[in-house]
């Protein structure tokens, strides 16, 4: 971030971030992850309060263990 470090962090927050829902699939989220190129996706309920947050290493761990499934399939075939 290349911003005064005495400035108010709303000076560079996004006001109206993408989020997701709880019940958002883990495609869904990669999905936004690629097309936005995010870091992280915050996980917000019906009444828009933040829940927890996905980050882009959930993400990799995730397709890691996606990865590893499928070589054991390929290997058991």
């Amino acid at each position: 971030v290349m911003a005064d470090p005495q400035a108010l962090i709303t000076t560079i927050m996004e006001e109206h971030p993408i989020t997701v829902d709880p019940r958002a699939t883990q495609e869904e989220v990669a999905r936004l992850v690629a097309k936005y190129n995010l870091l992280e996706v915050p996980v917000v309920d019906a009444d828009g309060s933040v829940i927890g947050i996905v980050t882009e290493s959930d993400m990799l761990k995730t397709l890691a263990r996606y990865l590893r499934q499928l070589e054991t399939a390929a290997e058991a075939a």
